[in-house]
């Protein structure tokens, strides 16, 4: 029976940038220098993230939100050009063992919350992203995870059931979304736990 391995991308495929590489970050746009914790930025950050990875709002308009809740004036430009290069690298082990798994029954697919911006500017460049055999970017199709729609949309892309398919993702809510459709889901931690879930899949 066909069966597809579907990948989210930062906290999976690719490494999450660490705490100080978010300080830094956050001091792009000048809001330290403004009184403004790093803590602060990334909570804000975050509070119309969804929005932003859906494509429903702009660039500009996602950061006017953020300014707003901070009460700063930011560079936001400064900070997407940094967060191209600067928000995750790679992981190596997990891209190669990923693609390892693709075998005439067994497919391997990308469903990635990405804004435009991150989308067009580094997937780009990321040259292992054509390997995998479906990829799913929420800022084209207007959808973002945890959203069922946005699951639905690569199962139809895909032509399968959910039960053929297993979904790793390091969000727990993620996790959760996909399980709501049926899709066996399992919270990404390391490569060792995950490639044992998935053994146990493939074998069944």
């Amino acid at each position: 029976m066909r069966k597809v391995i579907l990948f989210d991308m930062f906290g999976v495929l690719m490494e999450h940038v660490s705490a100080d590489g978010m300080s830094k970050l956050a001091a792009t746009t000048g809001a330290l220098d403004k009184g403004i914790t790093s803590e602060q930025f990334w909570e804000a950050w975050g509070r119309h993230r969804h929005e932003y990875d859906a494509g429903t709002i702009s660039s500009e308009d996602y950061w006017q939100l953020v300014a707003k809740d901070l009460g700063v004036d930011l560079d936001w430009q400064a900070y997407e050009a940094a967060e191209l290069h600067g928000f995750g690298i790679p992981d190596p082990a997990m891209i190669e063992w990923a693609l390892s798994l693709k075998d005439p029954e067994t497919q391997v697919a990308i469903l990635s919350n990405i804004p435009f911006h991150m989308r067009e500017g580094l997937y780009t460049e990321l040259d292992f992203l054509a390997d995998f055999d479906y990829r799913f970017y929420s800022c084209e199709l207007k959808v973002a995870k945890p959203n069922p729609a946005f699951y639905q949309h690569a199962l139809d892309e895909m032509k399968i059931a959910p039960e053929a398919v297993l979904f790793f993702d390091d969000n727990l809510e993620n996790v959760a979304g996909a399980k709501k459709l049926g899709i066996n889901a399992h919270q990404h931690l390391n490569l060792s736990e995950s490639a044992e879930v998935a053994k146990e899949f493939l074998a069944n």
